[in-house]
């Protein structure tokens, strides 16, 4: 995340030589919230079974 900020900084400072770097960075971040995210529906899904709660329509149309 640091790295991002200061080459976003460097972008705002007129050097455009970042921009490739600047859209690998963000990729990979969003990358990885999507697999926390996937992570929590996995989980959250568990204790739904756990509880009791059958797989409904519903309960499959949570994925994203």
């Amino acid at each position: 995340m640091n790295k991002l900020i200061s080459l976003r900084q460097r972008l705002v400072d007129g050097d455009n030589s970042v921009v490739d770097s600047i859209q690998d960075i963000e990729c990979r971040l969003k990358a990885i919230y999507t697999k926390e995210i996937e992570g929590i529906l996995i989980c959250s899904w568990a204790e739904w079974l756990a509880e009791g709660e059958r797989p409904t329509h519903y309960f499959f149309q949570l994925v994203f």
